[in-house]
């Protein structure tokens, strides 16, 4: 990269930085919402702050949150996606998936079901005893109760 090149993306990541730093300060915004912004995508950044405000915004950091989601699950970032700082322009490797992030049903019928229970080991059914006949007037067999592991 040339001398003058150089140059240039320092000046332009600067301003991005100090454009930043005002829309934090403008909207009253957390640290937490100024720190995922300086390691977004500049092309995410300018959709978020062009973004204006509801009226009634109780939590306006929250609202950028979501909007900054929003944009990076748009343009197809995978999660927690952090810009490497070398381009502004978009390459491929700052893209996820090409399905935006979501599942195809073969994925879904594989680990969908799974995902929803619980992950503690499960029991084996227990198996009946044929040897023991039972008859109406006799106990029951005694209950046996183990002691669980933990």
């Amino acid at each position: 990269m040339s001398e003058n090149g150089g140059d240039e993306f320092d000046a332009r990541l600067t301003k991005l930085r100090r454009d930043i730093q005002d829309f934090v300060e403008d909207n009253k915004l957390d640290d937490r919402v100024a720190r995922i912004m300086q390691n977004m995508h500049p092309i995410d950044v300018q959709k978020v702050m062009k973004i204006s405000f509801p009226d009634d915004c109780r939590s306006p950091s929250g609202f950028v949150v979501a909007q900054i989601r929003k944009a990076e699950s748009e343009a197809g970032r995978p999660k927690d996606y952090r810009w490497d700082g070398r381009s502004f322009s978009e390459q491929s490797r700052d893209r996820g998936r090409r399905d935006g992030g979501k599942r195809t049903n073969r994925q879904e019928r594989r680990h969908g079901r799974r995902e929803s229970r619980s992950r503690s080991r499960r029991r084996r059914p227990r198996r009946r005893d044929d040897s023991y006949s039972y008859d109406y007037y006799s106990p029951s067999p005694p209950r046996r109760h183990r002691r669980r592991r933990r």
